[in-house]
């Protein structure tokens, strides 16, 4: 009996023509427009600045900052008009030079800078390199200034050099991972996020049964009734396997995205697909109405996608969201992906990954096997 609903099922997605948008192109289009952005993006950050020294020290001072690749300095005709943009949100950084800069350097003297910035945006990550480049400036002016003082009671260059040498010294070890650029974000981040975009198709597809007449009709036979919600269930499960596979071959053809471990991507793609499946069960039978439906969708995909680290890096994100993340199936899923593409880790290492999407599975089931009964009583005569 479950097969015979599970063929009939896979004819009816077969027919509906717009699954094949909403489950493959509307995916690929994200993908697509995203990796064009930032597959390829080398940041930079903009420092506008007004000088009122002009001198040579002043001069010297913005070169500094311009050499560096990833700074560009921009200067702005007034302090007055800087600072109404940085109130009006068109710039995020502002540097203003008082005049005798120049001439207090010269003196040994303490001068200042004056950093504006955005309050707005607090230490974002806009703000936070340019005060970090400031601060790594000031600590040069003040060695340079240390080493002076020192050469000047030594007089012997490398005795200067030896007092000024730091006792700790920091051996830089870079960890290459396998290859990693904003598609190895991209790519996962949203195929995780519209796999939960079956719940819409399926709570549709049970609701139009119940309401057409169709569910009452096959209660009337012997058929055991969770016959047809296994029945129902399976040929979502394989949509989204489908899905998932479409979505991470095209990645790799088109943008070269190393999968990884094979084996490890497979058993990660089949619990997501249960965990996404089985939590469309649940919203099929506890939604009221479509459009209800509709709605958790929309909180489930996007506050999901949101706060899970799908879009935006969960380092970057407030370390409330960070801590939400973790019960969040799709962080779970999404960092599975990560380890397997970009870290090159296989099955061992993704299991609390893996734990997580089957318990979720799991619960989900449970409570949608619970809540059944109510969806049947309601089915129209």
């Amino acid at each position: 009996m479950v097969g015979t609903i599970l063929k009939k099922e896979i004819k009816r997605m077969g027919k509906q023509k717009a699954i094949y948008f909403w489950t493959f192109g509307l995916p690929i289009l994200f993908i697509v427009v995203f990796s064009s952005i930032f597959g390829n993006t080398n940041y930079s950050f903009d420092i506008h600045f007004v000088d009122h020294d002009h001198s040579k020290a002043s001069n010297t001072f913005l070169k500094s900052i311009d050499k560096i690749d990833s700074f560009d300095t921009k200067e702005e005709v007034s302090v007055k008009n800087a600072v109404k943009q940085l109130s009006d949100g068109k710039i995020q950084t502002l540097i203003v030079i008082p005049k005798g800069f120049g001439d207090s350097l010269s003196r040994g003297n303490q001068t200042s800078v004056h950093f504006y910035y955005d309050g707005t945006k607090g230490e974002a990550q806009a703000v936070a390199p340019v005060k970090s480049l400031l601060n790594n400036l000031s600590n040069g002016y003040r060695e340079h200034k240390i080493e002076q003082i020192v050469s000047m009671q030594t007089k012997d260059s490398q005795k200067t050099k030896d007092m000024l040498v730091s006792p700790l010294q920091i051996q830089d070890k870079k960890i290459i991972a396998k290859k990693v650029n904003a598609v190895t974000q991209i790519v996962p981040g949203y195929t995780v996020m519209f796999v939960f975009f079956i719940i819409i198709t399926m709570a549709r597809t049970f609701m139009q049964d119940r309401e057409s007449g169709m569910l009452s009709r096959l209660f009337s036979t012997p058929m055991n009734r969770f016959h047809y919600m296994i029945g129902m269930w399976i040929p979502n499960v394989i949509l989204v396997l489908v899905q998932i596979t479409v979505l991470l071959t095209f990645g790799h053809f088109v943008y070269n995205l190393h999968i990884g471990n094979f084996g490890a991507i497979a058993l990660l793609s089949v619990l997501l697909s249960l965990a996404g499946t089985s939590l469309g069960l649940l919203v099929a039978f506890v939604a009221k109405s479509e459009q209800m439906a509709i709605g958790i969708t929309q909180l489930v995909t996007l506050g999901g996608a949101a706060l899970g680290g799908l879009w935006v890096p969960l380092e970057l994100m407030p370390k409330a969201i960070q801590t939400t993340a973790h019960f969040l199936p799709q962080y779970w899923a999404h960092k599975a992906f990560m380890d397997i593409m970009a870290r090159g880790r296989d099955i061992a290492h993704i299991v609390p990954s893996l734990l997580y999407l089957g318990v979720f599975t799991l619960i989900c089931l449970s409570l949608a096997a619970f809540a059944y009964k109510g969806f049947v009583k309601g089915a129209t005569s």
